[in-house]
């Protein structure tokens, strides 16, 4: 039976926060975008999303790494 290693997970590098201003159906608010070094960005509505931007990125790299994918 073959064994299962882990593969080695890489660290997230963030290469750019800011905040832009984004026309939605309601008024201009102000967004958090953030911009990772493979060319991923995220529009973020409040800092409290974070965190599940980064459970994003980190469920994509898995996905990436099962299939044999790079993200570079």
């Amino acid at each position: 039976m073959p064994k299962h290693t882990r593969s080695t997970t890489r660290r997230l590098t963030c290469t750019d926060i800011r905040f832009v201003e984004a026309d939605f159906l309601r008024p201009v608010t102000p967004r958090l975008v953030l911009t990772l070094d493979e060319g991923l960005s995220i529009l973020l509505e409040k800092p409290a999303d974070i965190d599940l931007a980064c459970e994003l990125v980190a469920a994509l790299r898995s996905r990436l790494d099962r299939k044999g994918v790079c993200p570079c």
